[in-house]
């Protein structure tokens, strides 16, 4: 699976849903840096931690309580990623 390809094809509310619902979910530096840096139409730094402070109250995602990561919230719901399954080795997601 191409994380670059995700990163690009999703909403970055898509893409920050998408890799909380990781195994481990995702610190906040790699959420800005995938948003403000990888993505193709890139957001202000600015606009990320709004981002992120909006899906935390919305419950969407939340703080884990060991390690600082960002989780499945109770109001996350899965991102459908199967079209984005065809192929390409670059940027394997775990």
């Amino acid at each position: 699976m191409n994380l670059k390809a995700i990163v690009d094809g999703l909403s970055p509310e898509e893409v920050v849903r998408f890799l909380a619902g990781l195994k481990n979910g995702i610190d906040y530096p790699h959420i800005d840096r995938m948003l403000t840096w990888y993505r193709s139409q890139k957001m202000d730094n600015v606009d990320v931690l709004k981002l992120v402070g909006d899906l935390n109250e919305r419950g969407v995602i939340q703080h884990a309580a060991n390690g600082g990561r960002y989780v499945k919230g109770v109001n996350w719901t899965p991102v459908d990623i199967s079209h984005f399954n065809e192929g390409g080795d670059g940027g394997r997601v775990g």
